[in-house]
């Protein structure tokens, strides 16, 4: 017996752990997960599940109480035989001085994601700024503040490639924390150039 594919929307008041209880059902009647989307606008809550099931009959039944409890609705369909697979969707990232056609002759970085919730919940981009995305080296930025930018900015500027790639090793085993609370930079100065 070929296990049938199911559209599942459940729409009503958002709560916690209505995901959570309803993902135990499917995990419990051995669903194939293929697809999730949530979506909470002002407290109402549209969950749509794309599935695959054996017996998809028993879940249904389940669903459907489980739903009614919850204050959900319960609306579901079954994908036809030979109906087409959904298609996988990318984001692409790229990162350069300037966007567009141009861009693509010069220096850039890309990168290729699927799209999943899990890229979608990620709000942080960690990378090195100086001299890349921005013009200036923040350490000397950095110095200047304290009044030693002209001796760090002599240091950085005429660094061997191999002291340079010994101090990214440093920061990269110290933490970039340590090195600036070595040099007694504190977050006010930070956030003074952020300002700049």
């Amino acid at each position: 017996m070929a296990r049938e594919q199911l559209i599942l929307t459940f729409t009503g008041r958002d709560a916690p752990s209505i995901t959570a209880r309803l993902s135990r059902i499917l995990a419990q009647a051995g669903a194939r997960l293929d697809d999730v989307e949530q979506v909470v606008v002002q407290g109402l809550l549209t969950l749509g599940f794309a599935v695959s099931l054996d017996d998809p009959e028993p879940a249904l039944k389940e669903l459907l109480f489980a739903a009614k409890g919850l204050g959900l609705q319960l609306e579901f369909r079954k994908v036809p035989d030979g109906a087409e697979a959904p298609h996988e969707s990318y984001a692409l990232t790229v990162i350069a001085r300037t966007l567009g056609p141009a861009a693509l002759q010069g220096a850039f970085d890309c990168a290729l994601q699927r799209e999943t919730l899990l890229r979608r919940s990620k709000r942080l981009v960690v990378m090195d700024m100086d001299s890349t995305l921005i013009r200036i080296e923040v350490i000397d930025e950095l110095a200047r503040e304290h009044g030693v930018g002209e001796e760090v900015a002599g240091i950085t500027r005429h660094a061997k490639p191999k002291l340079r790639e010994a101090a990214d090793s440093a920061i990269s085993a110290m933490g970039l924390d340590v090195i600036l609370y070595l040099l007694g930079i504190t977050g006010r100065d930070i956030a003074s150039l952020e300002q700049a």
